[in-house]
């Protein structure tokens, strides 16, 4: 599993930072391939099941997302995968575990991103390609947050 550790302040309450990542609509257009969201599931304490069509070009494929943690304002967690024409056979799995804390005016959000191969024995070029786009899965992490970040301030009241 590759690990990634991102951290970052934003200039918004944590209640609205914490109401962005739970709810699938905003997150997910920040992810370029992200075509369509359902909600598949939801539990009684408000977590959710989420099926995320995906497309890069003529290749589609499915993303499932369960939050496994939620506990708002000040933890979402959440394991996921991809998959193509099962979903109980994962090709890539990922656990993000969000933690916010309040800071002034703002909010700092704490990521830890986990993600992997599932069975990278039975596709060794996979798991080669996977370790060698490590440092390009970083990339985009870090640009999708910067522009949540950007979104979430741009939000903001002008102050009196």
């Amino acid at each position: 599993m590759a690990g990634i550790h991102l951290h970052v302040f934003v200039p918004a309450p944590i209640d609205e930072v914490f109401a962005f990542f739970d709810d699938p609509d905003t997150t997910a257009e920040f992810n370029e391939h992200a075509e369509s969201i359902k909600v598949v599931a939801v539990q009684a304490d408000g977590r959710r099941t989420i099926d995320v069509v995906m497309k890069a070009g003529r290749k589609t494929w499915m993303q499932t997302v369960e939050q496994v943690v939620r506990e708002p304002p000040t933890r979402l967690t959440t394991r996921g995968g991809s998959w193509t024409t099962d979903r109980n056979q994962l090709s890539l799995s990922m656990t993000t575990d969000r933690r916010f804390s309040p800071d002034g005016d703002g909010t700092v959000i704490d990521i830890t991103i986990d993600y992997g191969l599932r069975q990278p024995l039975k596709h060794p070029i996979r798991a080669v390609l996977s370790w060698l786009q490590r440092g390009q899965a970083q990339r985009e992490f870090e640009y999708q947050l910067s522009q949540v970040v950007q979104r979430l301030a741009s939000h903001r009241p002008p102050e009196p």
